[in-house]
């Protein structure tokens, strides 16, 4: 095993990144059950919770680094942009669409276009989330800042 999947393993194995994919599952789960959509079950949340977990935070990684390459040095990095455009395709409709054309096709047809609307944003957010390899505090820093939220020094009320 080289430096980097060591680097990438341990990234995963953080205890604050592990306590919020329990959340984030739990949530799903919990979600799935309430709602009782026709595609809401256990078994695509494990997936796609996990593939998301797995994934997006180099998906983001990426994208980052393509748009920077292009605005710093105004070159187009292809190779990234297209395995990060693979990894959100999977994590956002592709897995979907495998799971739910073998389990029930009718409703794949019925949910598949509100599904991705939705997955789109949560994807990207759970990338832009798990992304650092820092503390808590660096994730909801990344998290806060993604979101166009800017951080209360103390004293501040807020408006």
């Amino acid at each position: 095993m080289n430096a980097t999947t060591k680097q990438y393993l341990s990234g995963l194995l953080q205890p604050w990144k592990l306590c919020l994919l329990f959340v984030g599952l739990s949530t799903l789960i919990i979600g799935g059950r309430i709602e009782r959509a026709p595609d809401w079950d256990d078994g695509i949340s494990w997936i796609m919770g996990l593939f998301a977990y797995a994934t997006a935070p180099t998906a983001i990684r990426l994208l980052e680094k393509v748009a920077k390459t292009a605005w710093q040095q105004h070159q187009f990095a292809w190779k990234p942009l297209m395995f990060s455009l693979g990894l959100f395709y999977l994590g956002v409709d592709g897995l979907y669409y495998l799971y739910w054309s073998y389990f029930d096709p009718w409703a794949l047809e019925q949910m598949r276009s509100a599904n991705a609307f939705a997955s789109v944003f949560i994807y990207a957010l759970a990338g832009y989330m798990w992304k650092p390899n820092g503390t808590l505090c660096d994730g909801l820093r990344a998290t806060s800042a993604a979101l166009g939220l800017r951080p209360r020094t103390s004293g501040q009320r807020p408006t």
